[in-house]
């Protein structure tokens, strides 16, 4: 927060915020009034004060997002929402006639879906978990959640026996949380110094890929056995895994330049370059025969989702998505994982988010 004096001057009156929108001159003008949030967590943000002199007071909080639009010239009425951010799962479960609703908490964040459509991996980071990112599996039949473990989920075993998820404590660590009974299985990290979003497994579970940046920002994908072993190297520098064909032999991948190239594991040939797709389409499935992907068009508030056929390029429209409560809708799964459909195209989930507020006029604040 920063006030510019009449010679141009700029003078920083608060800051170390995460959050900030709205402000407004108290009715004395000898204060700035402005909302926002110094954690940048679970959507709260607060109504503050700051002098010109840059001493700083709380004046007002409630539950929810508070946003600051004007203070009457008599301070004696100040205009404000209050609104309460929210991530739901829409998901069609295998064989159902219909999408359903399978949130759980505030912030349920969708990271997998079985290859049969029968069980969903997802996250909770808001209050009912007491901010922490939580590992939960539910069944599409609309079965209660069960909670796996903290952390980060990437991916669901083929099988539904386990959830690989990245852990950020002491230090990051990647580990298999059992999904029915068992214990969990720490991966040693090797040369990764961060996983970046995304993760498969071999068909016959014995590896798995990841995606990681080592110590000098090289990104690529790294193959790891689930047994044992450090990650090793399966990409040159610069090509990102997106997507592992079904017989495993083919990665969908982009490069730093945001361009998307099919590489043949194991093979001396270059990356060949994706024929047919758009700029802004996002990558989500391969088809189950490998002839297909399915990718998504640009745009956060839509999810009109296309087959793409590897060989030939050619395009097809192949269904959109509508979320529930489109007047309060402000995403739809546009960070990576949060759109998932399976190899058939039969059953799909996808994560959207939601910002419901209502406005009011406050008085007697000090």
């Amino acid at each position: 927060m920063a006030i510019l004096d009449p010679g141009g001057k700029k003078v920083t009156l608060s800051s170390g915020w995460k959050a900030l929108q709205g402000l407004a001159w108290s009715g004395t003008g000898n204060e700035i009034w402005f909302t926002g949030s110094r954690t940048g967590k679970g959507g709260s943000s607060a109504l503050h004060a700051v002098t010109l002199d840059g001493r700083e007071r709380l004046v007002f909080s409630s539950p929810g997002t508070l946003k600051l639009h004007d203070i009457s010239s008599d301070g004696q009425h100040v205009l404000l929402t209050r609104g309460t951010t929210r991530g739901g799962i829409v998901s069609l479960g295998a064989g159902g006639a219909k999408e359903r609703e399978f949130s759980w908490f505030d912030y349920s964040t969708v990271a997998d879906l079985s290859p049969d459509g029968k069980m969903l991996l997802f996250d909770e980071w808001g209050e009912g978990v007491a901010g922490k990112p939580t590992v939960f599996i539910r069944g599409t039949d609309g079965s209660d959640a069960i909670r796996l473990g903290e952390g980060r989920p990437l991916t669901l075993s083929r099988d539904g026996q386990w959830a690989l998820a990245v852990q950020d404590d002491a230090s990051t660590q990647l580990v298999l949380l059992p999904t029915r009974t068992g214990d969990v299985r720490s991966l040693p990290r090797g040369q990764i110094a961060e996983y970046l979003d995304w993760a498969a497994w071999s068909p016959d579970l014995r590896r798995i890929y990841v995606a990681g940046r080592d110590a000098s920002d090289s990104r690529r994908t790294y193959v790891q056995d689930v047994d044992g072993g450090d990650p090793r190297p399966v990409t040159r520098d610069g090509f990102v895994g997106l997507l592992l064909s079904p017989d495993g032999q083919t990665l969908a991948t982009v490069d730093r330049y945001g361009e998307y190239y099919l590489y043949a594991i194991g093979g001396a040939s270059d990356p060949q370059p994706l024929r047919g797709y758009v700029d802004g389409d996002v990558l989500l499935q391969w088809s189950a025969d490998g002839r297909f992907l399915f990718v998504r068009e640009a745009g956060n508030l839509t999810l009109r989702i296309h087959r793409l056929n590897v060989s030939t390029g050619a395009r097809e429209f192949w269904k959109e998505l509508v979320p529930p409560d489109p007047a309060v809708l402000i995403d739809i799964g546009s960070d990576p994982g949060q759109v998932r459909i399976t190899p058939d195209g039969k059953s799909y989930a996808y994560t959207y988010w939601t910002f419901g507020g209502e406005l009011y006029i406050a008085q007697g604040l000090r």
